[in-house]
């Protein structure tokens, strides 16, 4: 890995997940399957709650990119996604992302993105490509 990369080689910042933010992200993205929507129905299923949407999750890495890279130059390139543990609505989940690759003459950074509960639980794990403009 090359160290002149200008942006920063690790972040990460913490939030907590709340009602109103699922109920808003369901209405925004028009999913509202009732695993996320409905206390009653999530309550009858294997998680016996209702779950955070994955892309509710996912759209965490868009903040990181946009607000904690130390730049305001940076282009979301592209992402990897793999869900591994559902997260609930009052959890505390840790988004961090960790520098693994950096090519300056394209601009191009790469990390490697997760995001784990108060547990230390992994939820997502993937690899998100940014571009210093």
């Amino acid at each position: 890995m090359n160290n002149d990369c200008p942006l920063a080689a690790k972040a990460s910042f913490s939030t907590k997940i709340s009602r109103e933010d699922v109920d808003g992200f369901a209405r925004l993205s028009g999913d509202g399957n009732p695993l996320h929507c409905d206390d009653g129905f999530a309550a009858g299923t294997r998680f016996g709650r209702r779950v955070v949407h994955g892309m509710f999750l996912a759209s965490l890495f868009s903040r990181m990119v946009g607000m904690h890279l130390g730049r305001k130059d940076v282009l979301y390139v592209s992402q990897t996604l793999e869900f591994r543990n559902p997260a609930f609505i009052g959890d505390e989940v840790t988004v961090e992302f960790s520098l693994e690759s950096w090519s300056q003459a394209a601009g191009l950074a790469t990390y490697r993105s997760t995001i784990t509960n108060a547990a230390g639980k992994l939820l997502v794990d993937g690899k998100t490509k940014v571009m210093l403009l």
